[in-house]
Formats: C-alpha cells, sequence, structure tokens
C-alpha cells in the first residue's frame, strides 16, 4: 500500500512541476516567437492539462495511515 501510495505521489508530483513549467515557458514562447497560434494553443493545452492532472492526482491520492 505504501509503495502505491509512494508511486502516485511520484508521479502526480512529477506532472505537477513539470506541467508548471511548460505553462510558463508555452507562454513566453507564444510572445517572443513567432508562428501559428494553433500550435501555440495546442502546447499551453497540454501543459495546462498536465498540471491540472497532476494537481488531481496528489489531491485524490489516498494518504496511508491517515
Amino acid at each position: 500500500m505504501i509503495i502505491g501510495w509512494l508511486i502516485l505521489a511520484w508521479i502526480g508530483g512529477v506532472a505537477t512541476i513539470l506541467g508548471s513549467l511548460m505553462t510558463i515557458a508555452s507562454l513566453i514562447f507564444s510572445v517572443v516567437i513567432e508562428g501559428d497560434l494553433k500550435g501555440k494553443f495546442k502546447l499551453l493545452g497540454f501543459s495546462i492539462g498536465c498540471t491540472i492532472a497532476g494537481f488531481l492526482i496528489l489531491r485524490f491520492a489516498p494518504v496511508p495511515f491517515e
């Protein structure tokens, strides 16, 4: 049980951190570099989705011994 929770918490934490960094980078990318708007929105949507998924995993992962 504890190993499963650790793996789930690790995946959720990584998804949250990388998603938030990708969100910041995609916003900077969209301002600095010119290009198609559709690709920029896809990247922004994916990074925000990754961040939200990570937060949801961390929020609903059952903490053992509580």
